[in-house]
């Protein structure tokens, strides 16, 4: 049996499609905890509990495989008891209540068992899945220690027979038990409980060696060897080139792995089972498919000639493949000042009476060449994407819209800014005065250009905004300065009530003068780059 659980400690943990890289082997770690004596007169009525003291150090791992592991420690730490009972004052000695103190530094190195490295976890099988761990260990070291005993009554240092001061090196051996914990794949923490086992008597400096037979009315305790028990906790780093953190303490034993092997087997096994379940269950749907559609053809060659060439709607496609019944229908349509007129609605009229062939594509779908949602005989338009209300024209422009648009062109704005003019800064009452009602006429301009933009025969219509500058200044900030020109009169369109989405801006700068040059070696005047400042508007 114990050969069955050590087998898969030594064992290699096995590579998986998780993780092709080694797992890492090494640990370094720090510890630190607390320290208690068992003196060497617990038993019968000399017993006597030690205090608690402290003890700190560091270690360093090697795993062999998930079970088994070697560990070298080096510990520096502090042993603590009060001695304070009367039969022991009386039988050997010792003046009085005393404290025993006792500084040790001792290194040792302990087999390590990871008992969760040893079963099967068949639970959790996959590799480093295992948050816990649970251990034992046991070594062989060297403890150099130096213990001292104070008369708690006169607080002075004794140093009497067989009690007093010790330093001295002696063998050491530990032994204990740990649980772990997995906090990331690189670090792990442990609570371990452990026991030092001295091969001395002096390690609380006092020395008992009653050496009295029996019948002689005393205690013959022998060679009483001195111990003390830790429990400490312990800060695991796991080092290595496998940057996925993965350790050999935290893998699987061969059982482990063969349990795991197993089950993905087994997975396999169920997939490729659901696999072939559902690629027949595809086949009999592919089956019933082609025998509906064989149902479906058959039907279709019982047929008697007359019912293969019927066409209910006249549409020259037969009613076996006609997907839509064409028919004139003049019940949607109505008189508009941007499409039909009552005269030509008359002639529409007669030409349903007539029963004309509608023009159709190979389903029997009425055609609509300009795709804008108006079949073909009806649309006034067919070649021109329109509006349904203007029976699939486009309305024409009004006049006033136009002047609208030519008047806006003159915007003003702060000479290089995209801020509208302050017409307070203008030098003369009377400059101050037309500027301010130019300003107050474009404003109603827009206003009247977003109410015409709103109404329902321009509802699909866009507006373009074209920002211009004069050939004043480098030709790349111009260009951005009529971007943003554009972008200011966008901005105070929204705020009137149009969809931004429907409002597209561009700046062309310097680049497309509409007036001039008119100067001397032609140069641009002053007039000339006044009307080239300008803001066009274009509705699509």
């Amino acid at each position: 049996m114990l050969a069955l659980l050590l087998l898969p400690g030594l064992s290699f943990a096995q590579r998986t499609k998780r993780n092709l890289q080694s797992p890492n082997r090494w640990t370094l770690g720090v510890t630190t905890g607390l320290t208690t004596p068992f003196h060497d007169v617990r038993r019968d009525e000399y017993v006597d509990l030690g205090d608690l003291s402290y003890n700190f150090g560091t270690q360093i791992s090697y795993w062999f495989g998930p079970a088994i592991g070697i560990r070298g420690n080096l510990t520096y730490g502090n042993v603590k008891g009060t001695l304070n009972n009367n039969n022991m004052i009386v039988n050997f000695g010792i003046p009085g209540p005393v404290e025993s103190t006792t500084d040790f530094f001792d290194g040792s190195i302990a087999a390590v068992f990871n008992f969760s490295g040893m079963a099967l976890d068949k639970y959790k099988p996959l590799l480093y899945e295992r948050k816990f761990g649970f251990y034992g260990f046991l070594g062989i070291g060297a403890t150099n220690y130096t213990a001292r005993l104070r008369n708690l009554n006169t607080n002075q240092y004794i140093d009497i027979v067989d009690a007093g001061t010790s330093d001295q090196l002696s063998l050491v051996i530990p032994v204990g038990l740990g649980v772990s914990y997995k906090v990331t794949p690189r670090f792990q923490v442990d609570l371990e409980a452990g026991m030092r086992n001295v091969n001395a008597d002096n390690f609380d400096a006092l020395v008992v060696q009653k050496t009295s037979g029996p019948g002689t009315g005393e205690y013959n305790f022998g060679r009483n060897l001195d111990k003390f028990g830790t429990l400490n906790v312990n800060f695991i780093f796991h080092l290595g080139s496998n940057r996925q953190g993965n350790s050999v303490y935290w893998s699987r034993s061969l059982l482990q792995q063969a349990y795991s092997e197993y089950s993905e087997n087994l997975n396999l096994l169920e997939n490729k089972m659901n696999q072939t379940t559902k690629q027949v269950k595809q086949n009999d749907e592919k089956i019933i498919a082609l025998e509906e559609k064989l149902n479906n053809l058959e039907r279709q060659m019982r047929m008697s000639e007359v019912e293969m060439k019927k066409d209910s709607d006249g549409d020259g496609v037969p009613d076996v493949f006609d997907k839509q019944d064409t028919k004139w229908d003049l019940s949607t349509l109505q008189v508009s000042n941007c499409g039909w007129t009552s005269e030509e609605m008359k002639v529409l009229k007669q030409r349903a009476d007539r029963k004309e062939k509608i023009n159709v594509d190979g389903s029997g779908v009425a055609l609509d060449v300009d795709k804008d949602g108006t079949p073909d005989h009806l649309d006034k338009c067919p070649t021109i994407p329109g509006l349904v209300s203007c029976n699939g024209c486009v309305p024409e422009t009004k006049q006033e819209t136009v002047k609208i648009l030519s008047d806006l062109q003159s915007i003003e704005f702060e000479s290089g800014k995209s801020d509208f003019v302050d017409c307070s800064k203008k030098r003369t009452k009377i400059l101050q005065d037309n500027c301010a009602a130019k300003q107050a006429k474009d404003v109603q301009n827009l206003e009247s250009l977003v109410l015409y933009l709103n109404e329902d025969q321009s509802k699909d219509f866009k507006i373009r905004i074209i920002g211009h500058t004069d050939d004043v200044g480098n030709s790349e900030l111009n260009n951005t300065l009529s971007f943003e020109r554009a972008n200011s009169v966008k901005t105070r369109l929204v705020s009137m009530g149009i969809a931004e989405s429907r409002v597209l801006i561009e700046g062309r700068g310097e680049s497309e003068p509409k007036y001039g040059p008119s100067g001397t070696n032609g140069s641009y005047t002053d007039a000339d780059r006044t009307r080239n400042r300008r803001i066009e508007f274009i509705i699509e």
